[in-house]
């Protein structure tokens, strides 16, 4: 208690309040072209002399929407310039305020560095971090949208801000205007209050942006605030979605299988009893060349983002995934495809940031890396944290039937597993094909490969368990993409040196499995040698989804390959690992070779087509020089990766 109290003690001393120049609230109603309100859509005025200073809010049921503009006028648009970067930190006054219940704060940094920006209550307890990265110099702003870390809406009253960096820490209060509310009632202002500050007339002018899941996006320039202070505005539907063709996505992440321990692959000579995967294989496509990250947070980041970890700040286990990011299940919504989605399992991208801030509609599972038992571990449902007694495996594969037995839309499902990941254990019976084994922690050490294939074993058993559950209809209309999420470790690797297994940028670190069956795949048993990325699962299943993507951001769609070989979606594939307090190190390779940059910056090159353990570095002193073609393909693969990381 004394140690909350200190910490409000210091946040209320170093609280300011920004004297503006005028404010005015502006209201209206935003309906489309039949007059219908547009619920629930995001509404913003720029001030257009500083296009830092926004104002936002929601729509209401109604369509009404109410916001406080609060500029701070500045003498020359060179000001802006001239201060692009700021000469020194300064957090700023949130914008508006109060608010209900969308926020924005803004500040500036003087040098880059490390950043963490959190809202606190009035004892000085933690709400919700919203931003803990590294960020470069010059102004930043970040929206809070009045929900705490679980994504529940937080009560109306008061609270802090406050932002810290290695030589700087201040804070600033706000006020919520209608908390309590966040949540049962559609998001916008409480219109039945008196105006939220004197009215006077505002200054300049406006660029107003109204963006929606279910509208076009709209954009006007040049707007005075009128006599009366009321704007309409009328937007345009986006085409309803046609989902009586769209086929369901079932995306099953197992964790820590690389392909040694996958059947199908040539690599490995243990291999795991796994029906239902081997049943995919028969009747889909295995894919030969799909590039990870070496540890699974990033890349998970990679497929809910499409983007590669050095854009998005997650490059090892333990980056947070910032909250600004567009998600895979967000763009669904966004683009109005008419898709319900859930994530169940394993999250492993913050434990500070709740799934659902990321557009998830619906998450259950783990929410951290690993358990320390799979019969005992922290389950996570609406945000509420209870122990679960169930068998990972089991209770993820439980929720997901029971998900799916309830949706009437087509959906999407982000499955992910945390087996085979340690620690190693002998699943339970029923489960696996292993036999009798002791289950004693010395026998476990002394050979825990068995182990970790019951775990595969058990895993494969459920995912029958979750299709065996699917009525015909449904089944029939489901497409599956099985991934590893890195290579095995090395306490189970096959044929792997156990230093180039997973966390390296080694092919047993990087390329995992991936098997794709179901809905509209025309190939049966088929082995694909196209280069991909994790990251382009993003575009496909937006692609599939019907949302008029095929590229974005750092993810390429392979939807063609469902249906047809020979068509080369990439021509190179790149990979990366992060490291706390050195360089990171970064791969990428073509249909022949791979190059390497190491952390230490050392460099290797090896021709895959004939040396695909990576046992003979092509630049080490005793392969030198180089054959010009070699080298040719060297300075290509130097010159690729350079453009991709600029």
């Amino acid at each position: 208690m004394r140690r909350c109290i200190a910490i409000f003690s210091v946040l209320v001393l170093a609280c300011c309040i920004r004297q503006s120049a005028a404010e005015i609230v502006v209201s209206g109603i935003v309906a489309d072209a039949d007059k219908t309100p547009v619920a629930g859509a995001h509404i913003s005025f720029i001030y257009e002399p500083d296009s830092l200073q926004t104002f936002a809010a929601r729509t209401a049921a109604d369509g009404a929407y109410e916001i406080l503009l609060d500029p701070n006028p500045i003498t020359a648009v060179g000001e802006i310039q001239e201060a692009a970067i700021p000469g020194a930190v300064q957090l700023l006054q949130n914008y508006p305020n109060p608010f209900n219940p969308h926020t924005v704060i803004q500040y500036k940094l003087a040098e880059a560095g490390y950043v963490e920006l959190a809202v606190y209550n009035v004892l000085g307890h933690e709400i919700r971090t919203l931003v803990d990265r590294y960020q470069e110099a010059g102004i930043h702003s970040v929206e809070w949208d009045g929900r705490n870390a679980s994504g529940a809406g937080v009560a109306a009253g008061v609270y802090l801000y406050r932002l810290r960096t290695a030589k700087y820490a201040r804070a600033a209060k706000m006020t919520l205007s209608d908390g309590a509310r966040i949540g049962s009632m559609p998001p916008g202002g409480n219109r039945s209050h008196k105006s939220l500050a004197p009215v006077r007339k505002a200054p300049e002018r406006y660029t107003v942006r109204i963006t929606g899941t279910d509208i076009e996006n709209f954009q006007v320039t040049g707007v005075q605030i009128p006599e009366g202070s009321k704007l309409d505005f009328g937007v345009s539907r986006l085409p309803t979605a046609d989902v009586s063709s769209k086929p369901n996505i079932l995306l099953v992440i197992a964790d820590d299988m690389g392909l040694d321990a996958t059947p199908g692959y040539e690599m490995g000579s243990v291999k795991p009893n796994m029906p239902y995967l081997q049943a995919m294989i028969d009747s889909g496509i295995r894919f030969n060349n799909v590039w990870a990250n070496p540890t699974c947070t990033p890349t998970r980041a990679s497929i809910l983002t499409g983007k590669y970890g050095f854009r998005t700040n997650v490059l090892k286990v333990g980056d947070i995934l910032d909250s600004s990011e567009v998600s895979i299940q967000q763009l669904l919504t966004n683009r109005a495809t008419g898709y319900s989605h859930a994530l169940i399992g394993k999250w492993h991208l913050s434990r500070k940031t709740y799934p659902t801030v990321f557009g998830i509609a619906y998450y259950a599972g783990l929410l951290t890396g690993s358990v320390r038992s799979y019969w005992e571990w922290d389950f996570w449902e609406s945000g509420e944290r209870t122990t679960s007694t169930t068998y990972t495996t089991t209770k993820f594969t439980d929720l997901a039937i029971d998900w799916v037995a309830s949706q009437t839309s087509p959906w999407f499902l982000w499955l992910a597993y945390n087996a085979p990941h340690s620690p190693f254990h002998l699943a339970p019976e029923a489960l696996h094909y292993q036999g009798e084994l002791p289950a004693d922690t010395a026998s476990i050490a002394a050979n825990p490969t068995p182990y970790y294939m019951s775990m595969l074993e058990a895993m494969d058993t459920e995912i029958g368990r979750l299709l065996n559950s699917f009525p015909q209809e449904v089944r029939d209309n489901t497409l599956i993409i099985f991934i590893g999420d890195n290579g095995s470790p090395k306490l189970v690797a096959q044929e792997y040196n156990i230093r180039r297994v997973k966390g390296t940028v080694y092919n047993g670190g990087i390329n995992v499995p991936m098997i794709v069956s179901g809905k509209n795949v025309r190939r049966a048993n088929a082995g694909e040698d196209a280069l991909l990325n994790s990251t382009d699962l993003f575009a496909t299943i937006a692609d599939i989804s019907g949302a008029g993507i095929t590229e974005i951001n750092d993810s390429k769609s392979f939807k063609e390959l469902l249906e047809h070989e020979n068509i080369v979606v990439r021509n190179y594939i790149y990979s990366e690992a992060g490291y706390a307090s050195e360089n990171p190190e970064y791969t990428i390779r073509n249909t022949t070779h791979k190059y390497i940059r190491f952390k230490d910056g050392s460099e290797a090159l090896f021709n895959l087509s004939i040396d695909e353990l990576e046992r003979s570095n092509l630049l080490k002193d005793e392969n030198l020089p180089l054959s010009s073609s070699d080298r040719a393909i060297r300075d290509e693969l130097v010159e690729k990766v350079t453009e991709i990381r600029e």
